[in-house]
């Protein structure tokens, strides 16, 4: 009995980590410039400059990330970079999340230009 309930407590604490990182259209932003499988290390402003959001939305939902070690940071003199966490165990779903909705968002847009080269 106690080791089901240890493994129902270990699901509770994976699916509200599951919950916290898919529940917000600014970290879906977020996620997609920083896991996009090229480990890139973006700064605060060229987040702001990306993804067209407020600094103090992007400096809120960062500091949500960080504290689920999902996101890293680093500092080089005043700037703070950020960095997906490749250590992390969901990276790899998070980067094929990532890469997925993106390919559907493109998709249309290169059937389109399919389309009209052929009627040309």
């Amino acid at each position: 009995m106690y080791a089901i309930n240890i493994q129902l407590y270990a699901v509770r604490i994976h699916m509200n980590l599951l919950a916290q990182l898919l529940s917000s259209q600014v970290r879906s932003e977020i996620f997609r410039l920083l896991f996009d499988g090229r480990k890139p290390s973006i700064h605060l402003r060229d987040l702001q400059r990306q993804s067209g959001l407020s600094i103090g939305t992007i400096q809120k939902e960062i500091a949500h990330i960080k504290n689920l070690e999902v996101v890293t940071s680093e500092r080089d003199g005043n700037r703070l970079y950020f960095t997906a966490n490749s250590d992390h165990p969901l990276y790899k779903e998070i980067c094929g999340l990532v890469e997925k909705t993106s390919g559907v968002a493109e998709r249309p847009i290169l059937s389109r230009k399919n389309l009209a080269a052929e009627e040309f």
